[in-house]
């Protein structure tokens, strides 16, 4: 914290000029250290490089749920009704829970934001 409070100079900023500093910060570390993105392209690569594979390890998340085109290339939709776009990430080990799903809750959750067709990101857990 008082790192931030240094690298920003809270203290005597003008609001002005520290939002969108703070903003760029905030969306560089989304993007990058969260692998959080707004664009198909991006998610789509994102499916390629964790694709399943037989010699996963039981806690390594892998994509699934998603279209393939001809080529075997992942295939996601805009986000809109006529065009869904749908992933899902798991591990081996959260999809083996699923076997005792009777005895679980399951969790939604909406994101704070909604994608560019106005519908929300709904994030599912067990």
């Amino acid at each position: 914290m008082n790192e931030m409070l240094l690298h920003f100079r809270l203290e005597s900023a003008d609001p002005k000029e520290l939002l969108p500093r703070v903003q760029t910060r905030v969306r560089n570390h989304r993007k990058h250290i969260l692998n959080d993105n707004d664009f198909v392209n991006e998610m789509e690569d994102l499916i390629q490089k964790n694709r399943y594979s037989s010699g996963l390890g039981d806690n390594v998340a892998f994509a699934f749920g998603y279209a393939v085109s001809s080529i075997g290339e992942p295939k996601l939709g805009k986000g809109s009704d006529e065009s869904p776009l749908v992933v899902g990430f798991a591990t081996k080990t959260s999809i083996r829970r699923l076997q005792y799903a009777n005895s679980y809750m399951t969790h939604h959750d909406a994101a704070f934001k909604l994608n560019t067709s106005g519908f929300p990101v709904i994030a599912v857990g067990v």
